[in-house]
């Protein structure tokens, strides 16, 4: 079994799983530069301290911090349409990447998932 968890951890290295998360954070913090039409001041600030610490999680590669506050951010009530997007997108990315490290056996991200689950149901 543990040769198994390091071949999927290898390969999921190899094949740029790496670059989702750059890929992911860049675009968060591109939509979240500056406020959209209709953001406050404080509120702004408010929500880009949240995304921020998501951006941090995603590209430290510290996923179950990442889905939390991605969905903290997701909850945001003022988001537009294109940072409601850059949020859903950088949460699909974590979710496939939790499930595959919950599924090679990483009891973390499966806590982490079940977590997620259950902030859903709320």
């Amino acid at each position: 079994m543990r040769k198994l968890s390091t071949t999927v951890l290898l390969i999921c290295l190899l094949s740029g799983c790496g670059q989702a998360r750059t890929q992911d954070a860049a675009a968060l913090k591109k939509v979240f530069e500056n406020p959209a039409p209709g953001q406050m001041g404080p509120e702004f600030t408010e929500m880009k301290g949240i995304v921020d610490q998501a951006i941090s999680a995603v590209s430290d590669g510290d996923l179950p911090r990442a889905i939390e506050t991605l969905t903290i951010a997701g909850l945001q009530k003022n988001l537009s349409d294109d940072q409601r997007e850059a949020v859903q997108n950088a949460m699909g990315s974590v979710q496939t990447q939790l499930a595959n490290r919950a599924d090679a056996g990483d009891i973390a991200a499966r806590e982490a998932l079940e977590r997620y689950r259950a902030m859903k149901r709320r």
